[in-house]
């Protein structure tokens, strides 16, 4: 096989190769592939053991198919002779002639009857007589006759003919003084007779015109294996230009490259240009590059994807307080409004009552008023008392002096006027007690008028007091007015601030609903940029 491959011309290094395989443990050459060489030389070498082998087996089958040939030819010779035979029996029976004389005629036939210049056909009784041989006489016992192997061939012929006929294998000799050659009998029963009719064919005519042939089919096998021997010489160099080295140069570097493996140590820049190694060269320099630019876009991209997911982790935290804080807004929100509405109610409320208590005062300013002047008119009235208490004084010390008079008078007239002067006595007395009770008066009612003086006083104060009130209760009332409408304006404000809140809030589930999205969408290009990450870091491209 090495010399085949030899011939074909491939270049020194698979020599050497084969040399290390050589060199090896058993273990690795077992492991080791072949060279292209030795591979190229095998796959000859098989071609040329495989045309032999073809050779031989057509070779063994037209000898097979010759054998038959001779073997039907036998057959259809037999055939022919019991025909015969057959024909002199109808003449029998048409009376043409008598059976004894029929066959001796037929046997005298079958003694001519010759094929292949040196074949011929016998006839044997079953007992064990010829009844028809070129060559030995008839009714010549046979059955202990043997050829030259031992074998008892006129048992065998007998014995196979009676059964239905067949073909007998055996020894003959084909002249005095030479070697037995195989030889083949067909024999099978005439039964009107009762003779066996056979014929035999030597198949050593067989095994030359094989042996002639198998020579032409050697010569042409040689010529067309040259020829191919030749064009495979040529393929193979072709084989090997194209690949540039031993396949299993670019089976490593494949493999090499298949495991992320796309450094230079593995080049094969001295390939030839176009060869399957050189475009191999090429596709790694290629994808080493276009490697390397994916692996530092993919570290970019995982890293940028861990910040985006880092950020987006922290705006959906934030989000969700946002979110909160404007849930709690809104009830504040709500609160405030119940408030606000509240306290409009309260301000309906209370202007009502300042309205109550406006006409209220107006009510009590009038009352006062009224007091006023009622006051007024005791003030006159104690004057006026005061000035009839001072006349009823002035009459009382008048009387006082009638009477002191009278007394006098009553002194002078001596007794009868005694009872004027206890009736004097009587008037001195009431005059004196009516001084005293108009006294007494005229200091109740000067304390009177000391007190309603004060009280007139005190009642212009409160009647001043009442109309500052009214006036406040104005102030207040319009105040309570512009705080009723402030607070109904606040109401709709807040009402309106409400529902921009809940709006917002909305907006801000949605917004954390997003952001959530997001941050999952991010999640998944941190998981996804790990993965390019993790399955770019196996290349090795420097």
């Amino acid at each position: 096989m090495a010399v085949v491959a030899d011939q074909l011309g491939l270049p020194a290094d698979t020599a050497d190769a084969h040399t290390h395989e050589h060199s090896a443990s058993p273990t690795q050459r077992r492991r080791k592939p072949l060279a292209l060489r030795h591979k190229l030389g095998l796959i000859l070498l098989l071609m040329w053991v495989g045309m032999i082998a073809s050779v031989l087996v057509i070779s063994v089958f037209e000898r097979s198919a010759m054998l038959q040939e001779r073997r039907m030819g036998v057959q259809q010779i037999v055939d022919y002779a019991t025909s015969l035979l057959a024909d002199y029996e109808q003449r029998v029976e048409r009376g043409e002639m008598a059976p004894a004389q029929a066959r001796e005629m037929a046997y005298a036939q079958l003694r001519t009857l010759r094929f292949d210049e040196t074949n011929y056909v016998f006839a044997v009784k079953p007992e064990g007589f010829l009844a028809s041989h070129p060559t030995i006489g008839p009714d010549k016992p046979m059955l202990d006759f043997q050829d030259p192997s031992g074998k008892y061939l006129f048992r065998e012929l007998i014995e196979t003919g009676m059964n239905g006929g067949g073909f007998v294998d055996y020894q003959w000799e084909r002249n005095k003084g030479e070697a037995p050659s195989a030889k083949v009998s067909y024999v099978r029963l005439f039964e009107p007779w009762n003779v066996l009719v056979g014929s035999g064919v030597y198949i050593e005519d067989v095994n030359a015109a094989i042996r002639h042939s198998l020579l032409i089919n050697l010569a042409l096998l040689g010529a067309i294996g040259a020829l191919v021997t030749l064009v495979f010489w040529r393929v193979g160099r072709g084989i090997y230009r194209d690949i540039g080295g031993e396949p299993d140069a670019a089976r490593r570097q494949v493999q090499a490259m298949a495991a992320g493996d796309f450094s230079s140590g593995h080049d094969r820049r001295d390939a030839p240009e176009g060869s399957l190694l050189q475009a191999i060269e090429h596709m790694r320099a290629d994808m080493a590059e276009v490697v390397a630019m994916i692996r530092d876009t993919a570290a970019s991209v995982d890293s940028g994807a861990r910040e985006i997911a880092a950020g987006n982790t922290q705006l959906s935290s934030r989000t969700e307080q946002q979110a909160a804080s404007l849930q709690q807004t809104a009830a504040s929100m709500e609160q405030l409004s119940a408030t606000v509405r509240q306290n409009a109610d309260n301000a309906r409320e209370v202007k009502s009552l300042s309205e109550r208590t406006d006409e209220s005062l107006k009510q009590g300013r009038g009352v006062m008023s009224d007091v006023v002047s009622a006051m007024h008119a005791v003030r006159d009235s104690s004057q006026q008392m005061a000035q009839i208490i001072e006349m009823i004084d002035g009459i009382a010390f008048q009387t006082n002096l009638l009477a002191l008079n009278a007394a006098v008078e009553a002194a002078r007239a001596g007794e009868h006027g005694r009872g004027f002067a206890v009736v004097a006595s009587e008037v001195r007395q009431l005059a004196k007690r009516s001084a005293d009770a108009a006294h007494d008066i005229s200091q109740l009612v000067d304390g009177s008028a000391a007190q309603v003086g004060r009280s007139t006083e005190l009642v212009d104060k409160a009647n001043e007091t009442m109309r500052s009130i009214e006036a406040d209760a104005h102030r207040v009332s319009a105040l309570i007015s512009e705080i009723s409408a402030a607070s109904q304006e606040q109401s709709s404000g807040i009402g309106q601030i409400s529902e921009a809140v809940s709006q917002i809030d909305q907006v801000t589930q949605q917004n954390a609903a997003l952001v959530e999205e997001a941050a999952a969408s991010s999640s998944v290009l941190e998981s996804n940029a790990g993965r390019m990450q993790q399955a770019v870091s196996r290349f090795t491209v420097a």
